[in-house]
């Protein structure tokens, strides 16, 4: 596969590079809301505004999904697993690793939006 043919340095750089990357993207978040938190906007300066806000965690979730699938990867292959491991589990590995990674990633994002939208409710109920 294209991942047994990485060395151990270009490993340890890849996912350097991934990790920088999401920590960078976790940690601009405030710097990223203290951006857009002008209350003094149109209708629709605030969607573009939201819209931007979920580019935002869409992004964040992309880069969390390529760190887990290229470090699953890197460790399928360096236990050289998938040399030992049976075409069932090869399968398995190809169909549902994908599946189960996107979940995650894309589940933090749907959570931190319905987090997001229970605030903005539980706010309009009680204050308005």
């Amino acid at each position: 596969t294209m991942w047994t043919g990485h060395g151990f340095l270009t490993r340890i750089v890849v996912m350097i590079v991934l990790v920088a990357s999401l920590f960078t993207l976790l940690y601009m978040d405030p710097i990223f809301e203290t951006y857009i938190a002008n209350h003094d906007k149109t209708f629709w300066e605030k969607r573009g505004q939201d819209a931007a806000t979920v580019g935002f965690m869409v992004l964040s979730a992309l880069v969390h999904f390529c760190m887990c699938y290229v470090a699953l990867m890197y460790a399928f292959s360096s236990l050289q697993i998938g040399a030992i491991a049976g075409r069932e589990a090869k399968r398995f590995y190809s169909q549902n690793l994908h599946l189960a990674l996107a979940t995650s990633s894309f589940g933090m994002v749907f959570l931190s939006a319905l987090k997001a939208s229970l605030l903005v409710v539980t706010r309009w109920v009680i204050w308005e």
